[in-house]
């Protein structure tokens, strides 16, 4: 192919990805409306989680040189790793696209009274208003002026909530005095 052909050849099968994993997101959301997302619980080492994260999220962190804190009250976690790996990838690029550069973002690992695990990632910068908290735990909402054209599809935390459920948990969100903070709840 000439040079011009290359390129465009290369939009084409980068625009066909993008579409694809929008209607693979979709798909995924819909499964997990009618209960048909299959799960499979079981042990892993608390820092398994820390030990496999995405490299475009990585890559995203060193980009905005934000640091990683990791902390865990247990050795092992009982969870369906593939699904939790999933939330927990979207909810560490959300962290990382909207934190402050510079900023260091902390992962949690911890147990209370109500819940068994609790995962929480908690990231510097924006706090999210309570009307878009709504919005976005449902799928298929966006505004496109709150989001200021971020990339992607703004379906990031309702795919979150759709794993969560999935596995029995819950997926919260809480605005601190100076950042956000995104909880996987697992109950007890």
């Amino acid at each position: 192919l000439s040079e011009e052909q290359q390129l465009f050849t290369d939009r084409i099968i980068k625009s066909s990805n993008k579409l694809k994993n929008i209607i693979d997101d979709v798909l995924l959301i819909v499964k997990g409306e009618v209960d048909m997302i299959p799960v499979k619980f079981s042990q892993v080492p608390a820092e398994w989680l820390m030990n496999n994260i995405d490299p475009d999220v990585s890559k995203s962190m060193k980009d905005k040189q934000q640091t990683l804190k990791f902390s865990s009250n247990f050795e092992t976690v009982e969870i369906d790793p593939r699904l939790t790996q999933m939330a927990f990838t979207r909810a560490l690029h959300n962290a990382t696209k909207f934190g402050l550069a510079g900023s260091e973002i902390v992962v949690l690992m911890h147990g209370t009274p109500q819940d068994k695990l609790v995962i929480s990632i908690q990231n510097k910068g924006p706090q999210i208003s309570p009307q878009l908290i709504e919005k976005i735990m449902k799928p298929f909402q966006m505004d496109e002026n709150i989001m200021n054209h971020s990339v992607g599809m703004g379906l990031g935390l309702s795919i979150c909530n759709t794993l969560m459920r999935a596995q029995k948990a819950e997926l919260k969100l809480q605005n601190t005095s100076d950042g956000v903070i995104v909880s996987f709840k697992y109950k007890s």
